[in-house]
C-alpha cells in the first residue's frame, strides 16, 4: 500500500482537527463521517456485465465559512469503489472482483437552503482529486481462486461530486447525514495502444457523521 498521499494530505486535516477555539473564525467545525459506497465503471467495460458492488468510506472533514450561506469543506476520505464480474461457462461459475482504494480528496463549496438553530440543510458540488493507494482483482474459477495486484489502473482520477446534507445540532456536537455522488471525469485504465478501452467511475455514497 502507498503511503505518499497519506503522508502529504494528513497534516491540513490534522491541523484543522486540532484548531483551537480561539482560530474558528476560520474554520467553522470539524469532524468525522464514515459509510457505504456502490460504484461501477462507466465504458468499455459495461459489455462485459460488470456490477457495482458495496464497499466503505471514511474520512474527516473540515468546514470554512463564506459569505451569503455558503462555505466551503474540503475532505479527505478513504474510498473503495467495488465491481464484480460474474458469468457461468460450461457448468463452472466463473467471478471477477474489482476493487480499487483511493485517498479521494474533494473541495466542495455548499450552500445551506435551511437554517435555524437546531437544523441545517444544505447541497453541494466541486470537483474532487483521487490518487490510487490499491487496485486489487479476486476470481474464482469452479474450485480455483486467486487475489493479484492490477497494475493497468492509473495513480490519480479526476472528477465532480454533487451531494446533499443534513446536520442535526445535538448538544454540543453535529450530526450529520449526508448522500453524494460521484462522477470521474478521467480515464483512469492505462491504454496498452491508442485505440485501448477508455473507462471511467461512479460512485453514490451514504455517509453519517459527527462534527464539533
Amino acid at each position: 500500500m502507498k503511503k505518499g498521499p497519506v503522508v502529504c494530505g494528513a497534516p491540513i486535516f490534522l491541523l484543522a482537527l486540532a484548531a483551537p477555539p480561539a482560530m474558528a473564525v476560520h474554520v467553522s467545525s470539524k469532524g468525522f463521517k464514515g459509510g457505504l459506497t456502490i460504484a461501477n465503471m462507466t465504458g468499455y467495460f459495461l459489455c462485459l456485465g460488470y456490477d457495482a458492488r458495496i464497499g466503505s468510506v471514511f474520512g474527516v472533514y473540515a468546514m470554512f465559512n463564506l459569505p451569503r450561506s455558503f462555505s466551503l469543506q474540503p475532505k479527505m476520505l478513504f474510498v473503495e469503489k467495488v465491481t464484480k464480474e460474474t458469468e457461468t461457462s460450461f457448468d463452472v461459475e466463473w467471478s471477477d472482483v474489482l476493487r480499487l482504494t483511493y485517498l479521494e480528496i474533494p473541495a466542495p463549496a455548499r450552500y445551506s437552503y435551511v437554517e435555524s438553530k437546531k437544523l441545517t440543510v444544505f447541497g453541494y458540488a466541486g470537483p474532487a482529486v483521487a490518487v490510487k493507494i490499491e487496485a486489487t482483482r479476486h476470481w474464482e474459477w469452479g474450485d480455483e481462486s486467486g487475489l493479484e495486484d492490477v497494475d493497468r489502473i492509473k495513480s490519480k482520477d479526476f472528477g465532480i461530486v454533487l451531494g446533499e446534507a443534513v446536520e442535526i445540532l445535538s448538544g454540543k456536537n453535529v450530526v450529520i447525514i449526508n448522500t453524494r455522488y460521484t462522477l470521474g471525469l478521467w480515464n483512469y485504465f492505462i491504454k496498452e495502444a491508442a485505440q485501448g478501452p477508455t473507462v471511467k467511475n461512479w460512485a453514490l455514497q451514504a455517509l453519517v457523521g459527527l462534527g464539533f
